[in-house]
């Protein structure tokens, strides 16, 4: 191929990378090129690897056909890093027939080249080659009935059963059951991907820190949360709260919330709590339990309430 270009423009000063060279001959030749002391680089796929050559402005892949989708997407981020014009060409031999396979990722390419599409073609890679049926139609009622924190969860130990890898064990998630609308609406996030996204990060949060970085990140990528996530946010709190206090269930039943503990009461905190809700609350002692009669505009605020009395009455 150097042979080749050689012929073809004998005035151009060639110079060529590939993987197989040794690490300070590869990187020489690399700066030389960034420093102009040769003007045609002949490489190998190993440029992909998020090289910043400013100066280089044309690129011409040959054989495009047989990389990768990704892989055409960050060769061709390797032109066109400063106000120069670039120019990409994803060539292949004349009398070739492509595959379906191929056609459609060379004209992903020509289709996304808009900056920022490194999404849209993530997107479409997964479309060309699949995505199994992991999140197919097939699976979806199983999705649904089980929620999607609880697949991830069930799928994890699938695959360390089949890696022949025991789980790691892990304390129970306590339950919490309270009629209040807790979701991710369509007027807030349309796209369901970025739904599932967020419904795993509200599922793994695990501090108030995190929630509060997440908070603000929900506000500066989509806007002010409307009530029903805000009210997700919450639950996640309170699911978090409990697991550390070793609460096991938070449930609503008709105009009054049961709170079960795994062991004993803490007497310093259940004071505070019982002083704060006179009249309103019941210590079934023999049962680990609370009971307390609620305002239904005030549920999320009582049950915040109790746990934030009992978490800073903890002994660290």
């Amino acid at each position: 191929m150097r042979v080749h270009l050689e012929n073809l423009v004998p005035e151009a000063k060639i110079q060529t990378a590939h993987g197989q060279m040794a690490d300070e001959f590869l990187e020489q030749v690399m700066m030389d090129f960034y420093e102009g002391a040769f003007d045609v680089l002949l490489a190998t796929s190993i440029i992909e690897n998020g090289l910043n050559v400013a100066n280089a402005n044309t690129m011409i892949v040959w054989d495009a056909d047989r990389f990768g989708l990704a892989q055409l997407y960050q060769i061709r981020g390797r032109v066109g890093r400063s106000h120069r014009m670039a120019f990409a060409y994803f060539v292949y031999r004349e009398d070739k027939i492509l595959t379906e396979t191929a056609e459609k990722r060379l004209h992903a390419m020509k289709e996304f080249a808009q900056l920022g599409a490194g999404f849209k073609i993530a997107m479409r890679d997964l479309e060309i080659r699949g995505a199994g049926n992991l999140l197919g139609a097939q699976q979806h009622g199983h999705i649904a009935s089980v929620g999607f924190e609880m697949y991830c969860q069930l799928l994890e130990e699938a695959v360390n059963r089949l890696r022949q890898k025991m789980p790691t064990p892990k304390p129970d998630d306590p339950t919490i059951n309270l009629q209040i609308e807790a979701y991710i609406s369509d007027g807030y996030i349309d796209d369901a991907m970025h739904k599932i996204e967020i419904y795993q990060r509200v599922a793994a949060v695990e501090s108030d820190e995190e929630l509060g970085e997440l908070f603000d990140e929900l506000i500066d990528r989509f806007g002010e949360p409307p009530a029903s996530v805000r009210n997700l946010l919450v639950v996640a709190r309170i699911k978090f709260m409990s697991k550390a206090l070793g609460i096991q269930s938070i449930v609503e039943r008709g105009d009054r919330l049961e709170i079960q503990f795994g062991g004993k009461f803490q007497s310093r905190g259940m004071i505070k709590v019982v002083n704060a809700f006179k009249g309103r609350l019941e210590l079934l002692t023999d049962k680990n339990m609370i009971r307390l009669r609620f305002d239904e505009n005030k549920k999320l605020e009582s049950t915040m309430k109790i746990l934030e009395l009992l978490s800073t009455s903890t002994v660290k």
